[in-house]
């Protein structure tokens, strides 16, 4: 589960995770009344409980509910792995295109 962005780098999932949160938190603000008025009950609790994991979702590094569902965030290894890849892809490739600018042209003064 990667947060998609826009091309200005507006991370998508953390603002639609942060409003549902909102529009939660105000439906128990709404059940139980400012100030409180009503007594906690399950529909109040509930909404409370989604606001706050909402909230804190985005920011999660792991996330674990038994045995059913396991998410780890392994942002800065993804980030190396794609380094590395980009590496070993382009090193080959650049080299390969070398070769051919070096037969056709002669030596050429570009390097990679």
């Amino acid at each position: 589960m990667m947060p998609t962005s826009d091309p200005k780098g507006l991370r998508l999932f953390p603002v639609i995770c942060w409003l549902s949160a909102g529009y939660f938190f105000w439906a128990f603000l709404k059940a139980v009344g400012v100030p409180p008025v009503n007594a906690l009950n399950a529909s109040s609790g509930s909404f409370l409980g989604l606001a706050l994991f909402l909230f804190l979702i985005p920011e999660a590094k792991k996330l674990k509910f038994g045995q059913l569902f396991e998410y780890e965030a392994k942002v800065k290894e993804v980030k190396e792995e794609v380094k590395q890849f980009r590496r070993d892809s382009c090193n080959p490739a650049c080299l390969h295109e070398l070769s051919l600018c070096n037969i056709e042209f002669g030596p050429s003064k570009y390097q990679c």
